[in-house]
């Protein structure tokens, strides 16, 4: 067997950002995003090919569209960067506060799992947004995705969802989405995912204990079997 197939997969948590780890009730934190792509959608000179294009791709889904209509209407790759940099460093971050109960119960997730922080928008204010709410005592174990770093697909891609696999050898079967899209979670299910929507009462904390439950639970599980099967032996042994 070759090395590659002898490698222990990883078993992660992936976590939304839009509406899971940043609530949208954060008024003056989106009301500053959508201001400052407004800005940049001025500077764009678009030819007929792209603006039909990019109407296309911005029906497709949120952030996700929305990035790729910008990419579409810009005249080169280095003015698409410039603008996604812009937007990025401009952005009210100090309006974000820090989550001290998420960051307690994300210290016991992180024992089990590996963390991915994975935005349909661009993985620089993903991580931005993570420093401010929850800090870096978790940077070692934390992977931040945006569609920048998955061919600008979104996760209603299934694609991606191959591709984020691959990339960070992930046992499926093992792993977690946390998300509030119906859609994102129906394609994270498809392709051998659990998954845990936040809705209404349903946040991210609630849904990281559950995951954390589960884990010491299977936890004690295997403690068990493991001393049966030594006291099974024992007695083997001495009969």
């Amino acid at each position: 067997m070759s090395k590659k197939g002898c490698e222990m997969k990883n078993k992660v948590v992936i976590i939304d950002v839009d509406g899971v780890l940043n609530k949208y009730s954060n008024r003056k934190f989106y009301a500053g995003f959508i201001l400052q792509v407004a800005k940049s959608l001025r500077h764009l000179r678009p030819n007929r090919y792209n603006i039909l294009k990019s109407i296309v791709d911005f029906k497709k889904s949120g952030s996700h569209g929305l990035f790729q209509y910008i990419r579409h209407m810009s005249r080169n790759e280095r003015e698409f960067n410039r603008i996604i940099n812009k937007i990025s460093d401009n952005l009210k971050y100090q309006s974000l506060p820090r989550d001290k109960q998420l960051c307690e119960t994300l210290r016991q997730t992180a024992k089990n799992n590996k963390i991915i922080i994975w935005s349909d928008g661009l993985s620089s204010v993903a991580r931005r947004v993570w420093d401010r709410v929850v800090g870096d005592e978790f940077k070692d174990n934390v992977t931040f995705c945006g569609i920048d770093d998955i061919k600008f697909r979104s996760k209603g891609d299934k694609k991606a969802w191959q591709e984020l696999c691959e990339k960070y050898n992930i046992d499926a079967s093992r792993s977690y989405l946390i998300d509030d899209s119906k859609d994102n979670l129906r394609i994270a299910r498809s392709q051998g995912f659990k998954i845990k929507h936040v809705h209404g009462k349903s946040s991210l904390i609630s849904c990281l204990t559950e995951i954390n439950n589960n884990d010491n639970s299977n936890g004690t599980d295997n403690s068990i079997l493991l001393r049966q099967m030594q006291l099974r032996h024992l007695s083997f042994s001495k009969a």
